[in-house]
């Protein structure tokens, strides 16, 4: 995904992953976080159009 900016240009990579177990914990370099598992009010407008491009949620 890319941004443009009038200061600024940004590129950003995200992943969908699938995982088997609950046990996985972002490391220290992320602090704030959270699973959901479905769209939520209040969310970032850049994580909503990630999601939403992954069609993550879905019916």
């Amino acid at each position: 995904m890319s941004h443009i900016w009038p200061t600024a240009h940004t590129v950003t990579t995200y992943y969908k992953v699938e995982v088997n177990t609950d046990k996985v914990k972002p490391d220290k370099q992320h602090r704030d976080y959270r699973w959901i598992n479905r769209m939520e009010d209040g969310l970032h407008p850049y994580l909503v159009e990630m999601i939403e491009n992954s069609g993550l949620f879905r019916e």
